[in-house]
């Protein structure tokens, strides 16, 4: 980011420049020792300044160079030959809790990415103290991590390419909106469901573009705000969590609603066609089927549908994005339930008509069979 103070005379103007190190040592010509003394900055001091750079950068250091000098005051006209004064390291940690967030999402099936335009060193220090899944770097300390790909690597890949390097890369690091929206992009070309976290301007096309844009309320800009579906208050990543969890108890007790209503209303069905095409009484009456529909099935159903969150579920795969609430599984859950529901039934009911003749009481027990899985 360039600053300009004003002119200084009718052809120059005063500008400040900050940003990463590698880009703002490429505008400079000197380095400021003091007022008086601006040496010109040869090969090797910036061999040296960079070095120091990446070790606090492989710190968890967020590092910013800073420069001024004097620019062209056309407008078209690149600032160049400024005056590097050195970088800053900021101590920049991750909030208390969003470690247990990122292991309980590795363990829910979740691939946790960070895109960030810190330096490299310094993103993989955050990455490895968060938890997240990244390669180690080599021995002699310049080899980057395979996990890693920086912004310029990015342009350097087709679409085709990025997408099939996505899965395999966990830290993005020195990118911009454009690299953000590319990775994006390809993850939902992979059939992935995408939910992007941001605060700030730079976000925002990325978090319009995901399945699930997740802005800040306390420090996300409002520009990012507008363009995300989910706002977290409290600015607490770890928010996401208990979200997750809810989404997913929400799911499979739909599933556990459906399973208890299906196998007994098909348990019914069943065992009255059954007695039909075999020519047998029937062993229900018209009350008692209504009762075990309304009475028996309705609460207890009801009750499926509300269940607590079970923190078992979190350690379950995600389902695909169009995976139907009826699966396969399901179903033959179901047919399972119905099944065991039908052959109770039916030996208790030929047991009680086993003299020939079919009374209410018969009709009663034979009920029971299909009232006790209301207790699951």
């Amino acid at each position: 980011m360039m600053t300009v103070s004003g002119s200084l005379d009718g052809a120059s103007e005063m500008v400040y420049l900050k940003g990463a190190v590698e880009a703002v040592l490429s505008k400079c010509r000197y380095y400021y020792v003091t007022d008086s003394s601006t040496p010109s900055l040869d090969t090797k001091t910036k061999e040296v300044i960079t070095n120091r750079a990446i070790e606090s950068a492989k710190k968890g250091l967020r590092v910013i160079a800073m420069a001024y000098g004097f620019a062209p005051k056309d407008v078209n006209a690149e600032a160049k030959d400024l005056i590097f004064c050195g970088f800053q390291a900021i101590v920049d940690p991750p909030r208390k809790g969003v470690a247990h967030a990122v292991a309980s999402l590795h363990s829910a099936g979740v691939q946790m990415v960070m895109i960030t335009g810190d330096a490299e060193p310094t993103a993989l220090a955050i990455a490895r103290e968060l938890g997240l899944k990244v390669s180690p770097i080599a021995g002699d300390g310049k080899t980057s991590s395979s996990s890693c790909m920086l912004g310029s690597q990015v342009d350097q890949l087709s679409e085709r390419e990025l997408i099939e390097r996505v899965p395999s890369i966990t830290v993005y690091a020195r990118t911009t909106p454009r690299h953000k929206m590319a990775i994006v992009r390809a993850w939902q070309m992979r059939g992935a469901i995408v939910a992007m976290t941001g605060d700030g301007v730079n976000d925002s096309p990325a978090l319009k573009m995901a399945d699930i844009g997740i802005s800040m309320g306390k420090s996300g800009t409002d520009v990012a705000k507008e363009a995300a579906d989910v706002i977290l208050v409290d600015d607490d990543f770890s928010s996401i969590l208990p979200a997750v969890e809810e989404g997913k108890s929400i799911f499979y007790n739909i599933q556990n609603f459906l399973s208890f209503q299906l196998s007994t209303a098909v348990a019914a069905l069943t065992l009255i066609t059954l007695s039909t095409l075999f020519k047998l009484a029937n062993p229900l009456n018209a009350m008692q089927i209504l009762f075990i529909n309304i009475l028996m099935d309705g609460p207890p159903a009801q009750a499926l549908g509300v269940d607590p969150v079970d923190k078992e579920i979190m350690k379950r795969p995600p389902r695909r994005k169009d995976e139907p609430v009826l699966s396969n599984r399901l179903l033959i859950r179901v047919g399972f339930s119905a099944t065991m529901i039908v052959l109770g039934t039916l030996f208790v009911y030929i047991y009680e008509v086993g003299d020939g003749s079919l009374s209410k009481r018969d009709q009663t027990m034979a009920s029971f069979p299909l009232i006790a899985p209301c207790s699951r």
